[in-house]
């Protein structure tokens, strides 16, 4: 890890992490890599080599032996699999049932964690996902948890599903209990570094605005800390003033 750096974006469903992460990649000139598209590679390999679902040993194995690359095309970023694009079929829908199934695999999960550090050893690093600064990289030299209002997030995720998706969710409206049971089921699997900045993206209007806040916050994080703690003492002071008049 010596003389790379490495960020990692954690945060729940709908919150934006994907193109934040994407965004701040392209600023600092770094690799992105996602964990969700990792998984969902997996799981095009899994179909495939016609691979049993149940058979989780062959599928720890295939996760070992993945070999997986982001590479930045201009203002997009796209998948290969030893060498071939596969950006465009894992976004298929037959991929999705089967990327949940094997993602719950503890056997899977560990052999993906080697997969991931692979890329921080490489070079500089924006990753996203799941766990990235608790489990995946606790000593990630800067950690960023998104947050996004109920409400936005319905909203955006609604914009971002396939047709068929909006076949079965016409509205964000109708998406709103699914959304819901997401959040019931993250509430105590979601975990939030001791260590990582919190970052509320409800009221930005893009992702490269998002990555210009955190790109400050990367070169300007001894000054902010300075300023929020001198801020921090002067409502102090003049909350106990109150009290005492």
């Amino acid at each position: 890890m010596a003389n790379r750096t490495l960020v990692v974006i954690d945060g729940g469903a709908g919150v934006g992490k994907t193109t934040i992460a994407e965004a701040l990649a392209a600023r600092l000139g770094f690799t992105y890599v996602s964990t969700g598209h990792i998984y969902r590679t997996l799981a095009f390999r899994v179909l495939e080599r016609h691979i049993d679902e149940k058979d989780t040993a062959a599928i720890a194995a295939a996760a070992r032996s993945l070999e997986i690359e982001f590479l930045r095309q201009r203002s997009s970023v796209r998948i290969q699999l030893d060498g071939r694009d596969i950006t465009d079929e894992i976004s298929s829908p037959r991929i999705v049932p089967l990327t949940s199934k094997i993602s719950s695999l503890a056997e899977v999960r560990k052999n993906l964690l080697d997969v991931q550090r692979r890329f921080a050893r490489e070079g500089n690093c924006v990753l996203e996902g799941r766990d990235m600064g608790t489990v995946v990289f606790p000593h990630a030299d800067w950690k960023f948890f998104i947050t996004a209002s109920f409400e936005i997030r319905l909203k955006r995720m609604f914009k971002v599903m396939t047709p068929d998706e909006r076949k079965r969710y016409p509205t964000p409206e109708s998406y709103r209990e699914t959304l819901m049971a997401i959040d019931k089921e993250e509430r105590g699997n979601l975990g939030i570094a001791p260590d990582a900045i919190i970052y509320d993206n409800s009221s930005s209007p893009t992702a490269e605005q998002d990555a210009i806040v955190l790109e400050y916050y990367m070169t300007h994080g001894k000054e902010i800390l300075n300023n929020a703690e001198k801020i921090k003492i002067r409502l102090g002071k003049t909350a106990n003033e109150r009290r005492i008049s």
